[in-house]
């Protein structure tokens, strides 16, 4: 599991340098508000069609080579993108990191793999504290070497950026052993029908398709406007939002690494999802209504905190309600709902941002998380796993 932390964070490096810059680099080019919202569309848009087909691929084929794929196609993007002098170029570039990246169904179909059903949890949760980390490692790289758009600091970080989906690669190669072989993967493939039991499953599935949905279109609005909001309000560039970004991820490594675990074997995971909801419902009210540093810092601390132990707690109830067999493919499902939401959440935040103002894509967010919370509530005996050691 530690090889696979590693090459996992440092294929996040790159994507917190993309995340700090991409809204800068957009507004630079020319682009507006609304074609920045929509640039965020673009590689959930592809990853639809990707996530299932890579997770399924890594379930029949293994995982090595859907994160061997996934680094590949993270290079040819960040080359695109350090080279992109045309607003169109963006779009293209990230198209193809979403077209061709199933890294991270890939890596969290490696976890089931290799933990038991009640250490499922825990074992999302050190993925997503890698992640986290990595956003965190790239986000700091821009704030702490960069500099406004147009500086050769910030333009260097870009250009070196590729280097790290390429050492990831590298190491998977070297260091990173397949964990089940194809003889043990044909031999957990059903060779009847399977089971009503197994049937049964698809409500609470679907069920978690809506919930990743709801939470991915929030997401989707917070990483689409809230560069935008912050240059707007405290006329901030790349490198405060990166540091912006440094201290949110912070929370999120330390929660996921450090109270998943402990949380679900107390709460389950249904239970933890009930006060992660409400922290994020709360803060993304703040934002609507900051006009500051301190109030958007409360703020970041609630979504974090709230983002960080949701997150896992969903992917851990989709691998317990798949089958063995076919985990990563539900969590490829499961990535098709969230990034579909993705895809919609930057439309409308898009929109209300042009129409409304500033505040209202985090007040209808809000609204679209408390709405979460109730239908987990009335769904909760269906979420919950009744085949506590399959």
């Amino acid at each position: 599991m530690r090889v696979l932390l590693v090459v996992l964070f440092l294929d996040l490096l790159s994507t917190g340098i993309v995340s700090a810059i991409l809204p800068f680099q957009a507004l630079s080019l020319g682009a507006s508000p609304q074609q920045v919202a929509l640039l965020f569309t673009m590689l959930p848009l592809m990853q639809l069609g990707a996530a299932p087909l890579w997770g399924l691929v890594s379930d029949r084929w293994g995982r090595r080579p859907v994160l061997l794929l996934g680094f590949a196609g993270a290079v040819g993007s960040l080359v695109l993108l350090a080279s992109a002098s045309a607003i169109w170029m963006l779009f293209v570039a990230r198209a193809v990191a979403g077209g061709l990246t199933g890294n991270i169904p890939a890596g969290q179909g490696y976890i089931a793999d290799t933990t038991a059903p009640r250490e499922r949890a825990r074992g999302m949760g050190f993925v997503g504290a890698a992640l986290a980390l990595g956003f965190i490692g790239g986000s700091a790289l821009v704030a702490g070497f960069g500099g406004d758009m147009d500086s050769h600091e910030t333009r260097r970080i870009l250009v070196l950026a590729p280097v790290l989906p390429l050492a990831a690669a590298v190491l998977t190669v070297f260091g990173l052993r397949e964990p089940l072989s194809l003889e043990e993967r044909r031999r957990l493939r059903p060779k009847k029908a399977r089971p009503r039991r197994e049937r049964r499953l698809l409500p609470a599935m679907l069920l978690l398709g809506i919930l990743l949905f709801m939470l991915g279109s929030v997401v989707a609005v917070l990483e689409s406007t809230l560069a935008l909001w912050t240059n707007a309000v405290l006329g901030w560039g790349p490198q405060q939002f990166g540091a912006l970004l440094v201290a949110g991820g912070i929370i999120v490594a330390a929660v996921q690494a450090v109270a998943t675990g402990p949380l679900v074997r107390r709460m389950g995971e249904v239970g933890l999802m009930r006060p992660a909801l409400l922290a994020l419902a709360l803060g993304l009210l703040l934002i609507a209504g900051a006009r500051g540093l301190p109030a958007l810092t409360a703020a970041m601390v609630l979504i974090s905190v709230g983002i960080g132990l949701s997150s896992p707690a969903m992917q851990s109830l989709l691998t317990r309600h798949s089958p063995p067999d076919l985990s990563g493919g539900a969590i490829g499902a499961g990535e098709s709902f969230y990034n579909l939401a993705r895809v919609v959440g930057p439309l409308w935040a898009g929109l209300l941002l042009a129409s409304v103002g500033l505040a209202w894509p985090y007040i209808v967010g809000a609204g679209v998380v408390v709405a979460a919370l109730v239908i987990t509530e009335i769904g909760a005996k269906t979420l919950i796993p009744h085949d506590e050691e399959r």
